[in-house]
């Protein structure tokens, strides 16, 4: 079997925030009709007569929620007595205010502490940045490692809140690695972050790559400072390209598919027909954990995900290597990745674009059209249709509501900040188009192009030379800074900088 014919193959043919659902028995069943996401981490609420609808069949899921609201919910759940309370001292919250109580005790318990100018705006909207603020305040939790978006800087007045919502699993930011601290909440958000404390089953899982980075190859892993690299051998590279290390050994070679979570990286290894291994981020304990070719490998907390071409099937298995489970058949393209509990593919046999849960069950087929390459953005799934001139398209995450987005040809895409990031199936020239079609930029015409993937404010993306070879690129979403990756220093000259730091 030609391993690495078959990668170029498959890449060349083809050439993605965000967080499992957990399944939490209900007590009761609400007659809301209006739910979008988060159904059950409302109902858990629902049950805990912590938040309550509009109506018997309203919530109003994507409305923003009013500060006053927030902190209604939070006072509920604390169960706080409210038989006393201390004036806030709000001059926009009068006593017989509804709402006055609970914002009365949540200002004594030094969970808010008002706008300003003697007010608290009740009515007013509530940002990510001031949620991430009372629900630290309200349930005192800490920052226990460093984790960074790319829009909250050291001296914004939230990072340390946002810093222990991230830190505890209780949001995962957006991603492009971005918090939006200014953005309004909604209702379905405020219940989603607040369950996620409450009751450990909603804290979002946790994926060693994003479902689009993984469908374009998955050359390119984040975890905290440091990009990780995959394709002749395995580095990693400082986000300042200051320090470029090699993790892996010399029996490393046309490695795909990166996923780091915790201290280990996951990748398929094509110097052994594709199989999986790990190894530590130190180059330490490397480990084979299954003798089989595994194509669009996908680690979703201690699990495992891939397809087998050889077997034809995709397969899960634990991150140790152990219970190994066939979970369904498929075909070539072999294209999978993993989103909210659903494993999404392309059958080429059967005809289609499929989910199926990530237990076997609920294979459903989405469209009959050809997709190769897909994203998961703002809850919609893009993909490009082959069967119309490989434009993009988009649906709902269940199949409906099928559009074309986009008539331009292409191939490798990625989609960030309401703009996609494709190569173009005309000349091979990387591009950048917002998702509306009206604004258009060439941003490298040097080659031609193969798999797109974004971290944070950088896209890295492969060219191909009229010779055949190709090089890794990275450029700003913008379009400035465009270099060679990885930077090129010398073992040397990196050891003698941190000698001397």
């Amino acid at each position: 079997m030609n391993v690495k014919r078959i990668i170029i193959g498959i890449l060349v043919f083809l050439t993605v925030l965000h967080t499992d659902l957990p399944e939490v028995t209900a007590e009761k069943t609400t007659t809301f009709q209006d739910l979008v996401r988060f159904e059950e981490e409302i109902q858990y609420l629902h049950n805990l007569e912590v938040i309550n609808g509009f109506s018997e069949t309203t919530f109003k899921p994507l409305a923003e929620i009013k500060r006053v609201d927030a902190v209604r919910m939070i006072i509920r759940e604390m169960e706080v007595d409210l038989s006393e309370v201390q004036d806030p001292n709000f001059t926009d919250v009068p006593k017989g205010f509804s709402g006055y109580k609970e914002i009365a005790k949540a200002k004594e318990l030094q969970i808010i502490n008002g706008v300003g100018n003697g007010k608290f705006a009740p009515n007013a909207p509530l940002t990510r940045a001031q949620m991430a603020k009372i629900l630290s305040e309200a349930y005192d939790l800490q920052s226990q490692t460093e984790v960074a978006f790319t829009d909250v800087n050291e001296k914004h007045w939230a990072k340390a809140y946002i810093s222990a919502l991230a830190s505890n699993r209780i949001t995962i930011g957006y991603p492009d690695d971005t918090f939006r601290p200014k953005k309004n909440i909604t209702r379905q958000e405020f219940s989603a972050f607040l369950a996620r404390h409450l009751n450990e089953a909603f804290v979002p899982h946790e994926y060693g790559n994003k479902l689009s980075n993984i469908i374009n190859s998955g050359n390119f892993a984040k975890s905290g400072d440091w990009v990780y690299f995959g394709d002749a051998g395995i580095w990693k590279v400082s986000e300042n390209e200051r320090y470029v290390n090699r993790v892996a050994s010399d029996q490393e070679n046309n490695v795909a598919f990166l996923n780091v979570i915790g201290d280990w990286i996951y990748y398929s290894n094509a110097q052994d027909n594709l199989s999986i291994y790990k190894v530590k981020k130190d180059g330490s304990d490397r480990q084979k954990l299954v003798n089989a070719p595994a194509m669009y490998l996908h680690v979703v907390d201690d699990w495992m995900y891939y397809t087998n071409p050889e077997k034809e099937a995709i397969y899960k298995a634990k991150t140790d290597g152990s219970q190994l489970v066939k979970i369904t058949e498929t075909s070539s393209p072999y294209t999978s990745a993993v989103h909210q509990g659903w494993i999404y593919y392309v059958d080429s046999k059967s005809g289609g674009f499929y989910r199926i849960k990530t237990d076997g069950t609920q294979k459903t087929k989405l469209t009959s059209e050809m997709v190769t390459y897909f994203a998961v953005y703002e809850d919609k799934m893009y993909y490009v249709n082959e069967f119309d001139q490989n434009h993009l398209y988009k649906m709902n995450l269940d199949g409906s509501q099928q559009e074309k987005v986009l008539d331009e040809s292409m191939i490798g895409f990625n989609i960030s900040d309401e703009r996609v990031y494709y190569i173009s199936r005309e000349n091979g020239s990387l591009n950048t188009c917002s998702l509306d079609g009206t604004v258009h930029e060439e941003l490298d015409a040097n080659g031609y192009g193969g798999s797109v993937m974004i971290h944070g404010d950088w896209l890295y993306y492969s060219m191909y030379k009229e010779d055949g070879t190709y090089q890794w690129y990275k450029i700003r979403k913008n379009g400035e800074d465009r270099h060679q990756f990885p930077v090129t220093i010398t073992f040397s000259e990196v050891q003698k900088e941190e000698q001397t730091k």
